[in-house]
């Protein structure tokens, strides 16, 4: 038996009309198609510009994501082309923002980063006086700019490997800022205000030439020929300033921290570093706590001409991996120890006649 079933619909004209089961059916169909393939589209990441318009012949050089996923921030010569700036916009689209301020004749923005709160840029222009690369910090959705460091004056810089703290709270910089070519370390609030030099005074000809901020935000580990010059060792520093600890023990005659070669552990409390410490030219690996003290040699004796040439710190910050011709010259193999120094165990197996472990070692996330 056929059975006619009547649905009312009530449309936006002033009349109604009466469907037949079918037209329902059919009608029901064509909405439910029309919500797939919508969802289909959303779903398929259908892409879009972000970027503002960009001058003839501009150019997008450079982008980062902030850590909440809220914002893009790119390098582009967006309004004047060979004039690179700095601009913020957020993810899904929307007005770009300008976040330097206006740049002397000549003037570029060179590098910048977002802290970790994602609520501040800082970056490296010679924004007032060309070619004198100073820092900056803007709120990233744009504002009022601030400088970080003192003025400049031609012939000083700051360099481009300054750090922000993982508490988002100061920056640390390199520059040459109280004496022309010489480089020395400071830390300022990343909001700006007085900055603190952390370093003591250098030997005639040193610099500091590389540092790391601590996890915990509350240490600055840097390699300077501070007291020797051309002798690069290690030192720590709270990131406020205060008194300085050399790290190393005394080095050999011409031996050297070396300049690959210093991490911090993520638990913000050793400092693991390669040096020839011990024997000039033979690189051993050492481990130190990071405010100073007892110093541990985690590999074992080298064979004649070995070296340790890598490692990595354990996400646990329990364990150090490091690869070195420690049992045979040139046979490159991989160990493991604690942090704190003691039982060293081989990773690999035996390897065949010339075989080596590749630099290319990489540990799991979980430690």
């Amino acid at each position: 038996m056929f059975v006619t079933v009547r649905f009312t619909l009530f449309l936006s004209v002033p009349r109604m009309k009466v469907f037949s089961f079918r037209e329902c059916r059919a009608l029901l169909i064509l909405l439910l198609l029309t919500a797939c393939l919508s969802t289909a589209s959303a779903q398929s990441g259908t892409s879009y510009q972000i970027s503002g318009q960009m001058v003839s012949s501009g150019d997008a050089l450079d982008y980062l994501i902030s850590p909440d996923g809220l914002y893009v921030v790119y390098l582009a010569d967006q309004a004047v082309d060979g004039v690179v700036e700095l601009y913020s916009v957020p993810i899904d689209g929307g007005a770009t923002i300008q976040l330097n301020s206006n740049l002397v004749l000549g003037g570029d923005v060179s590098d910048f980063q977002i802290s970790a709160d994602s609520q501040r840029v800082i970056y490296l222009a010679d924004q007032d006086i060309n070619n004198v690369e100073q820092l900056y910090s803007v709120p990233i959705g744009g504002g009022s700019v601030t400088q970080l460091n003192p003025d400049l004056v031609a012939g000083q810089n700051v360099e481009d490997n300054f750090r922000i703290s993982a508490d988002s709270q100061r920056v640390v910089y390199r520059a040459d800022q109280e004496m022309d070519d010489v480089l020395e370390l400071f830390s300022v609030a990343i909001n700006g205000g007085a900055a603190v030099k952390l370093n003591p005074s250098l030997i005639t000809g040193g610099d500091v030439f590389l540092f790391k901020i601590s996890a915990n935000s509350q240490r600055v580990i840097y390699r300077a020929d501070q007291d020797t010059n051309d002798t690069r060792e290690l030192y720590s520093v709270a990131i406020t300033g205060g008194a300085v600890v050399q790290l190393n023990l005394n080095l050999t005659s011409n031996g050297n921290v070396h300049h690959t070669g210093f991490e911090i552990s993520s638990d913000s409390q050793r400092v693991i570093y390669l040096a020839d410490q011990d024997v000039d030219e033979v690189l051993e690996l050492y481990s130190v706590p990071a405010s100073g003290g007892a110093v541990v040699q985690l590999n074992s004796n080298l064979a004649v001409g070995g070296d340790v040439r890598s490692f990595h710190i354990s996400s646990d910050s329990q364990r150090v991996i490091y690869r070195a011709d420690q049992d045979d010259n040139d046979t490159v193999e991989l160990y493991s120890t604690p942090i704190v120094g003691g039982a060293i165990v081989q990773l690999n197996s035996n390897l065949v006649m010339g075989g080596n472990v590749s630099s290319r070692t990489k540990l799991s996330p979980n430690g």
